[in-house]
């Protein structure tokens, strides 16, 4: 019998198949996507047609404007919720990494003491977002804008 002397294993480890999610739920996640871009800035408009970033209050019009997350688009079960969205300019989204303490300031002073707190334990959550989960949070914001298109 051959002792373990330190030696290494000339079997290789078998690599892991990458589970590729299906394609209809990437394309309804890019839908989505632009969809909550499309309903944060028109949320936010003012009646002089430009939007305020959230983080350091430049008025600006509604093309350079951007959806900013407090919680980052990776986690997926706050990437489309409401309390974690907010408009931002382009220098604080993507130079200045979104600037998460001051956005997490402003969500507490909008949506209430604790929100960026809440908003950072839902993201460590363990729950999947299904497709139909995908698809009934698209419903819902198609018919968010919807609404603010008829002025209700």
């Amino acid at each position: 019998m051959k002792s373990n002397s330190g030696a290494r294993s000339t079997l290789k480890p078998k690599k892991r198949k990458k589970r590729r999610k299906h394609g209809s739920y990437l394309q309804t996640k890019k839908k989505l996507d632009a969809l909550v871009s499309k309903w944060i800035r028109l949320e936010h408009m003012g009646k002089d047609g430009l939007i305020e970033c959230s983080t350091c209050d430049t008025k600006t019009e509604y093309k350079y404007m951007q959806c900013g997350h407090f919680m980052s688009r990776r986690y997926s079960n706050t990437r489309y919720h409401p309390f974690n969205l907010a408009p931002q300019c382009r220098g604080c989204n993507m130079f200045a990494q979104g600037r998460q303490w001051l956005m997490g300031r402003w969500l507490d002073r909008r949506h209430g003491k604790g929100t960026a707190m809440d908003m950072y334990k839902l993201s460590r959550s363990k729950n999947r977002i299904t497709q139909a989960d995908l698809n009934a949070i698209q419903h819902d914001f198609e018919q968010r804008i919807e609404a603010i298109n008829k002025g209700d």
